[in-house]
């Protein structure tokens, strides 16, 4: 009787063997959706998006305090004319100054809004891109 002689493998082929069952493994858990191939998932910037509007406002400043203001306050030294009547005390009113402003509507990548005031003129001009860094708005590149 001849004993069994068992020939050892190549180490060769037991790489190839577990690079093929690695193949399949991963195939088999594509197909059953174990692996997130299909999902993309897309980043959303939630301080990226577009001008909607960019409106001047015009806030009055305070005026200076008129004649007549200044006699109510005080009637004992209102001025006199030669008749002992006093002048017309109503003088017309100075032109009002006004102190410009500017509001920004900003349309969010995620749909909100938000609106920001600054006082300088903007750089932007609505449906440009922009970001929002820390309150200050960057036109986006």
């Amino acid at each position: 009787m001849n004993p069994t002689v068992y020939k050892q493998r190549h180490p060769l082929a037991w790489i190839v063997i577990g690079g093929v069952l690695l193949f399949a493994g991963v195939a088999a858990a594509g197909l059953n959706g174990w692996l997130p191939f299909g999902e993309r998932q897309v980043a959303v910037c939630n301080a990226c998006g577009v001008v909607e509007s960019v409106r001047t406002v015009e806030t009055p400043m305070a005026a200076p305090a008129t004649a007549l203001e200044q006699s109510v306050t005080d009637d004992a030294t209102a001025p006199t004319d030669a008749a002992g009547t006093a002048p017309d005390l109503l003088e017309p009113a100075a032109e009002t100054q006004v102190s410009l402003s500017y509001e920004t509507t900003i349309r969010y990548d995620n749909g909100t809004t938000g609106v920001f005031s600054q006082a300088d003129p903007p750089t932007w001009a609505p449906a440009d891109k922009v970001k929002v860094v820390d309150g200050l708005i960057l036109v986006a590149s």
